[in-house]
């Protein structure tokens, strides 16, 4: 595979469809990940598909926050695939032995619940073992990736998402700030190259 996109659309991906078909006509990548989509079940795959590409996606939770989406070549031929956490942001697929993931993190407790950073973790665990390629906004801004390391305003899910990543062996890859001075979109596999 030679390229990704990675784009947060921070509104409802239907009203930048068309900017999303020039980005993939520009770029011509192999995947592309969203996060916060706002899509909900009314909205069709097909307002939303690209061509050429298979869509997987998971909805906003309860109509609030999120949403990911996730387009792969259908020449790559995906395939869905299904962790066991309950972690509830997050879609997968297949690309032979290859594990695709996008996931997204709110930060709102209240949408998400108060067991949604253990669930991250549960899932760390569970696609840790695999061959993967984990993409997404993980909300994570108090880890200074340069230096591998939580600042000291970290809280301790922070800490243990980072020990975590750490225990399954998987490299962050992104070390442009997306937000201000903050890495937030995560791109992690355990594939050093």
């Amino acid at each position: 595979m030679d390229m990704y996109i990675d784009m947060d659309m921070d509104m409802d991906i239907v009203n930048k469809v068309d900017e999303l078909h020039a980005t993939v006509h520009i770029f011509d990548t192999d995947i592309i990940r969203i996060c916060e989509s706002w899509l909900t079940p009314d909205i069709v795959n097909s307002e939303i598909q690209l061509p050429g590409y298979d869509l997987f996606r998971n909805d906003r939770i309860n109509g609030k926050s999120g949403g990911v989406l996730l387009y792969v070549k259908s020449s790559l031929k995906p395939s869905e695939f299904q962790t066991v956490s309950p972690f509830k942001n997050q879609v997968w697929c297949r690309i032979s032995d290859l594990a695709v993931g996008v996931c997204y993190r709110t930060m709102n407790m209240e949408i998400a619940g108060s067991e949604n950073n253990d669930h991250l973790l549960d899932l760390i665990d569970e696609i840790g073992t695999k061959h993967v390629l984990l993409m997404g906004d993980l909300n994570c801004p108090d880890i200074d990736w340069s230096q591998h390391s939580v600042t000291a305003t970290a809280d301790k899910d922070t800490k243990s998402f980072l020990k975590s990543i750490d225990d399954v062996f998987l490299t962050h890859r992104v070390t442009v700030p997306s937000r201000e001075e903050s890495v937030l979109d995560l791109i992690l596999s355990r594939e050093p190259e």
